[in-house]
């Protein structure tokens, strides 16, 4: 079995347990794991982890970190919209 040297994230601090970790196995396949539970590793071809990155540096997943919005009903709708939306047409 082939030994990987693992590079952590620059955006990892100290001995942390929340840090992303990268390989890359002798024919050049990126290989992720994440540190708190190192024997789960993500392989995909390099096309894919450059799209990947370029998307997450573009912030495309921005959202997926945000909170939920909190979902309550209109009085005079019988339809659901979210408590931070102040643009009711009823109100």
């Amino acid at each position: 079995m082939v030994r990987l040297i693992w590079r952590k994230s620059s955006f990892s601090t100290g001995e942390a347990a929340n840090c992303l970790e990268l390989a890359a196995d002798p024919t050049g396949t990126p290989r992720l794991r994440e540190s708190d539970d190192p024997e789960v590793v993500i392989t995909m071809p390099a096309a894919t982890l450059r799209a990947f990155l370029r998307a997450a540096k573009a912030g495309e997943f921005d959202r997926m970190t945000q909170r939920p919005l909190t979902v309550t009903s209109c009085s005079r709708s019988s339809g659901p919209r979210p408590t931070a939306c102040s643009s009711c047409p009823h109100e």
